[in-house]
């Protein structure tokens, strides 16, 4: 699904390609080393060595966090909970460590010695303990739902890279016009706290653009809906960080604004796509005049610059909503949104626009890597996004809202597929609001088992490399 990246997708598939290759280069000698050897603890080993380098390839201004080892246990609530005290990276790990030791079971054929059971002994212990943990914390009570935030997730049936030449176009028009339908369709059932829109669901920028809302749609322009009602508003929008200065910072951007149409603070997006929405030194004219000429982009992204804990008042009680808002795919990063809890979120509400990709598996596989951060981060996340996944899921890794059809099946031959992409739909949820709780221990010291595992690895390879060496000047004193 990379392939349909718009006018990027030469540089979207060859950019992961290079990228993978680069890292599959650093990662084959060590893994052929530790694979080579006939110990133990080489399961052990090999696990350490699969784990650190998924960790170092979705990590950085390349990271790619896709395919990685834990996400086919996505489903397996009960053994991944213990990420809130590892991250991913244990799981990572204790998946290839049994994958290793399976191989090295079928390797030993009958002649299964204490160094191929004894290791074996040891993962089961593993497990059993990752079992018993995780099956206590799906045990704990639920939050309360006395205090609720009731949001509505508009999934609007549009594809803003359809709306093509200068704003607003058409296509913008029309897009426009559903969305504040769909609005409108949740406001009629009663209150709503806020009302969330997916990324870059309008482009005309909220900052520079309040005589075309105060207008448009015809007959029930966004203002006017804004102010007619008292919930906040949450958009998808882009947004000049510096708007008095040369560099104005265009940044792809969240947006919150209150019920009178003041725009209360955003969020601009930090992990951009790498050479697609964001390009180094875009502003050294021979990088500009490449991009411009030979990949035919026509800007580039600034980097957002802060991370934003947004705050609303509730309606029916003193409580409020603390919330940080991921957009895209920043939900499947790790480190961004452990950041964006330490600093007071207690919920995560991610904006997405996924249409591009014009494939169901590309929503499912977002899905999957964005559920991995409720559970690390202990918090619920709010997913809004323009053709899917939308829905929300609470801190256990469980879906409790949702998701919202964002596609129909079709059937060709008796093989079914997916028809239409996009859906259009509200999801109107209560989510529950609780107060401060102690932060994970992911949460305070992030990825601390990669560390260790680095320092180990580092530690047995310098001891090779001081044998080898020892090993090479030998003859030579044995001569003198």
């Amino acid at each position: 699904w990379l392939a349909f990246f718009n006018n990027f997708a030469f540089w979207t598939l060859l950019g992961p390609t290079v990228a993978e290759a680069g890292f599959a280069a650093l990662l084959g000698p060590v893994l052929r080393r530790f694979l080579q050897e006939k110990a133990p603890w080489r399961p052990f080993a090999v696990g350490a060595v699969w784990a650190v380098d998924e960790f170092l390839r979705t990590n950085g201004f390349l990271g790619f966090p896709w395919g990685l080892a834990p996400y086919p246990f996505h489903g397996w609530l009960w053994f991944i909970q213990i990420i809130d005290l590892t991250g991913l990276s244990f799981i990572a790990f204790l998946v290839t460590a049994w994958n290793a030791w399976i191989a090295d079971w079928f390797e030993a054929g009958w002649a299964r010695t204490k160094r191929v059971l004894a290791p074996g002994i040891t993962l089961l212990g593993m497990t059993a303990v990752v079992a018993v943990y995780g099956f206590w914390r799906l045990a704990e009570p639920r939050p309360s739902d006395r205090h609720v935030a009731r949001l509505a997730l508009v999934q609007q049936d549009s594809n803003p890279w359809d709306s093509e030449g200068p704003w607003p176009s058409a296509a913008d028009k029309d897009s426009l016009k559903q969305s504040v339908d769909l609005s409108l369709k949740a406001l009629q059932k009663g209150r709503i706290d806020m009302v969330v829109w997916s990324e870059t669901s309008i482009r005309g920028p909220l900052q520079f653009s309040r005589p075309f809302y105060n207008y448009y749609p015809e007959g029930a322009s966004l203002f006017h809906v804004i102010r007619d009602h008292s919930a906040y508003w949450l958009f998808g929008n882009p947004y000049a960080q510096s708007p008095e200065g040369s560099d104005e910072g265009w940044v792809n951007a969240t947006v919150l604004m209150n019920p009178e149409t003041h725009i209360v603070d955003y969020y601009g997006k930090i992990q951009q796509v790498p050479f697609a929405e964001h390009i180094p030194l875009w502003n050294f004219p021979p990088v500009r005049a490449f991009f411009k000429t030979v990949v035919g982009l026509e800007g580039s992204w600034s980097l957002g610059r802060k991370i934003t804990v947004f705050h609303i008042p509730l309606h029916q009680s003193r409580e409020r909503l603390d919330f940080s808002t991921p957009i895209c795919f920043e939900d499947a990063f790790p480190w961004l949104t452990r950041e964006m809890v330490a600093r007071g979120a207690n919920v995560l509400i991610n904006l997405t626009d996924d249409s591009w990709s014009q494939r169901p598996s590309s929503e499912a596989q977002h899905e999957v890597a964005a559920r991995f951060r409720t559970i690390e981060d202990r918090v619920y996340l709010v997913r809004s996004t323009n053709s899917g996944v939308t829905e929300v899921v609470d801190p256990w890794g469980e879906t409790v809202a949702g998701p919202l059809p964002y596609y129909t099946q079709g059937s060709l031959l008796g093989i079914p597929y997916a028809k239409n992409l996009v859906q259009p739909g509200v999801l109107v949820a209560n989510l529950p609001v609780f107060k401060h709780h102690p932060p994970t221990f992911y949460v305070r010291f992030g990825d601390w088992l990669d560390m260790v595992f680095i320092l180990l690895l580092v530690l047995r390879l310098s001891l090779d490399l001081v044998f080898q060496r020892r090993n090479e000047l030998l003859p030579l004193d044995l001569n003198s």
